[in-house]
């Protein structure tokens, strides 16, 4: 209770010496040295002009306490410091002289070291550690790695240097720390190259577009306040003016989702699909249990919700050396719908997708309207409808889809991109509400269909199975 410039460490210290009796005598002593002269985390200081008095007194009984073995360590450590920090005048003044002429206008004097025991002399390795007074010498080789983004640092070449051979190959030679390369077929690259041969479209690809010049193509094609629409509803706009064109020009089996058009949603009953039951997915998967499912529909049922968590990410999908991390987290169906509702891989679709759904926004799947349908095929699939809200505005997008576990059958969307009418169009809103779905089946609907399933199936109550 009597502090006042007594350092947190220190207080810790002696309360710890206090109520450990047991504790290791030499490890308490050994730490007392080392917080004893620390200048920060000091505790707050108490008003009155006495405890400066009480708080020497406390020292005092502490250093006591700890009793010979104390006094032959800070005998030690005092001894140390007379011989590695009391040199003759001259010799610190050179010093001294030596450290400015190598750092110029460098201010160092903040530079503070334990008992205040600052190195005389340092390696050039260690250069970020020296006080003023430090004199650098030589030392181990040193190598510049190139770093990321213009910022280069130093280090030792025996820890290994390393060089990118995709910069060789461009006439520049570029060393790296081990730190800062990523690996491709065990050949090295800077982390620069690296994202370019991975991530990045090659500069004059479609992907690699400005988006103004997008603006601009669109703007010429009709589309209506194009200036005032955000980035992705530009992409999303672009991407879609390629499906039509495509339809247009006689290319409609590049790009056959979404089979119907969105009128086919408003009719009361489809020709293309049938409704079977509704779920209420509050209930998780009491639905297969459903009396008004016919048991002939069963296997189809499980069928669909299993592709849902059908994820192949060791599949080979691009010609990248590293496959993109988004088709470790899509299952085959929702990387189906992309792929075929885009004239390229609806790579850019899927990743939205995922970002909406960790949008804290984003309502949950069981506030979603859903039903199983069959088609007229006899694929059983689901009609869901929800809402997701934009990713750069206040708005929220009514949502709704049909699909099975090949195919998107029909679709609709609120925002400025999406299917209205006679338009066959995937945004990227639709199969974010179908994500929900998939990452609500990773979050025990899964077990619990089955646990159901298992009711159904013996014909008992499911705490009988349990």
């Amino acid at each position: 209770s009597d502090i006042d410039d007594r350092t947190l460490a220190q207080y810790l210290l002696i309360h710890l010496y206090k109520q450990m009796d047991n504790f290791d005598r030499k490890v308490v002593t050994a730490l007392h040295q080392a917080v004893r002269y620390e200048p920060v985390n000091r505790m707050p200081e108490k008003g009155g002009g006495d405890e400066g008095d009480d708080d020497a007194a406390n020292r005092d009984e502490a250093d006591r306490s700890e009793g010979a073995g104390d006094e032959a360590v800070r005998g030690q450590c005092d001894g140390d410091h007379a011989d590695g920090h009391s040199p003759g005048r001259d010799e610190a003044d050179e010093a001294r002289g030596d450290c400015d002429e190598e750092d110029g206008e460098e201010d160092l004097s903040h530079r503070e070291y334990m008992n205040n025991r600052a190195p005389k002399k340092l390696a050039e390795y260690c250069r970020e550690f020296r006080a003023e007074g430090t004199v650098m010498e030589e030392g181990p080789a040193m190598s510049e790695c190139c770093g990321v983004g213009g910022r280069a640092h130093r280090f030792l070449t025996a820890t290994g240097c390393f060089e990118c051979v995709k910069c060789k190959a461009d006439g520049r030679k570029t060393n790296m720390c081990q730190s800062c390369l990523e690996k491709i077929d065990d050949e090295p690259y800077c982390l620069g190259c690296y994202a370019g041969s991975l991530l990045v479209p090659e500069a004059d690809s479609e992907d690699a577009r400005a988006i103004a010049e997008k603006r601009a193509e669109l703007s010429s094609n009709g589309v209506e306040h194009v200036n005032e629409c955000s980035v992705e509803e530009v992409n999303d706009l672009y991407e879609q003016r390629e499906v039509a064109t495509a339809r247009i020009t006689g290319k409609t089996s590049q790009v056959p989702f979404p089979l119907y058009p969105t009128e086919e949603l408003d009719k009361p009953q489809s020709d293309h699909w049938t409704p079977l039951i509704d779920i209420n997915l509050k209930e998780g998967g009491s639905f297969i249990g459903d009396p008004d499912l016919k048991s002939e529909h069963a296997p189809k049922v499980l069928e669909f919700f299993a592709s849902l968590v059908d994820i192949q990410s060791s599949k080979k999908r691009t010609d990248h050396k590293v496959e993109p991390a988004i088709y470790k987290v899509m299952p085959e169906t929702c990387i189906e719908i992309a792929s075929k509702s885009r004239l390229d891989s609806g790579y850019r679709v899927m990743c939205r997708a995922v970002r909406h759904n960790l949008d804290s926004k984003c309502p949950p799947v069981d506030e979603s309207s859903c039903e199983l349908v069959i088609d007229s095929k006899g694929e059983i699939g689901i009609r869901l409808g929800g809402k997701i809200p934009a990713s750069m505005k206040k708005n929220v997008y009514d949502t709704e889809l049909v699909c099975t576990a090949t195919e998107l059958l029909c679709c609709k969307c609120g925002c400025q991109s999406g299917s209205q009418d006679k338009q066959r169009i995937l945004c990227v809103h639709i199969l974010a509400e179908l994500y929900k779905l998939v990452r609500c089946m990773f979050g025990h609907r899964s077990e619990h269909i089955l646990l159901y399933l298992v009711s159904r199936v013996v014909g008992c109550t499911v705490d009988g199975v349990v």
